[in-house]
């Protein structure tokens, strides 16, 4: 014989509604649902706290600079330090230590899509054969702009720190500029400032304002820090008869990257991902539960009225 035709039977088990049969279906789902949110949230992630993405900010360089040197005079064996910064303010507080140097800045667009991949800057020192510089600090500032999920635009001041074995008249340093976050950034519709600048022009700065230690701290305090990471530097060795022309160079090399920018998630975005780890519990809970309610009614070990489409059929 040849099947032309095939239909399902559906047998339907009803039951009063004060009834065990419908106090037992009735409970099976509500369990369902009550153990489905609770595995969820228990296991830990329900709730999104923190997400990320990545994108490659705008860096520009804003000319803005303190740079320092620390070593000994080999004639007289004193310590000596030289200071220069954008800044005047600094520069009258440090005014007996004063030394001018030549600041080059070039950028790059390496794969041509307009916005910068690197930096290299120099900043050329004019010394004498006997300053021996042993230590470099310095502060160059950027601006720092993120567009897509979180809107920034704050300053990004990156500090420079080495201290070489022996005197020196070159530090190469090249590393990737990199936002660290002490916690995660809001979404926003504004766009995100810096709300205190390392050098407020709109007030006269103390000595103790412009220490680099205090600068450094102050750098340390917020919430978004930039570093470069790795940081690779090299530290070249000062020559014998330099004069009359002595420098001491700072080369310093800064990639931009794409950056992983960790967020706080809206409430869309966050019943979203909650609802679908929900939803995968429930499938999961039913994949069993399911089979149990039907060995349970299907053998009548809890009693309900069988209704089959068949019997009526043949009845009529």
């Amino acid at each position: 014989m040849f099947c032309v035709h095939t239909h399902p039977v559906k047998i339907r088990f009803v039951a009063p509604f004060f009834s065990s049969a419908t106090l037992f279906v009735f409970l099976a789902h509500v369990s369902v649902i009550i153990f489905g949110f609770l595995i969820a949230y228990f296991s830990h992630g329900l709730w999104l706290k923190e997400s990320f993405y990545r994108e490659q900010p705008i860096v520009s360089y804003r000319d803005q600079y303190f740079l320092k040197l620390m070593g000994t005079n080999s004639t007289s064996g004193k310590p000596f330090e030289l200071k220069y910064s954008s800044f005047e303010q600094i520069n009258l507080i440090n005014n007996d230590v004063l030394r001018y140097p030549d600041i080059r800045v070039r950028h790059e667009d390496i794969n041509g899509d307009g916005i910068t991949d690197q930096f290299l800057l120099s900043a050329t020192f004019p010394v004498v054969e006997e300053e021996q510089v042993q230590r470099v600090e310095g502060i160059f500032m950027f601006s720092y702009m993120l567009r897509n999920r979180v809107r920034l635009n704050v300053e990004a001041p990156v500090l420079l720190s080495h201290t070489g074995g022996v005197a020196g008249r070159e530090l190469f340093v090249s590393g990737s500029l990199s936002l660290s976050l002490a916690n995660a950034l809001p979404v926003l519709p504004s766009v995100r400032t810096t709300r205190d600048p390392l050098f407020p022009t709109n007030r006269t700065l103390s000595s103790s304002e412009v220490t680099m230690t205090s600068l450094v701290d102050k750098v340390a305090a917020r919430n978004d820090t930039f570093l470069l990471e790795p940081a690779v530097s090299t530290w070249n060795v000062a020559m014998v008869g330099c004069n009359p022309k002595c420098n001491f160079v700072i080369r310093l090399k800064v990639k931009i990257p794409n950056q992983k920018v960790w967020y706080v998630p809206t409430f869309i975005e966050v019943a979203k991902f909650s609802w679908i780890q929900i939803l995968a519990t429930w499938v999961f809970l039913y994949f069993f539960v399911l089979p149990f309610i039907h060995f349970i009614l299907d053998h009548q070990i809890i009693q309900s009225v069988v209704k089959h489409p068949l019997k009526k059929f043949h009845r009529d």
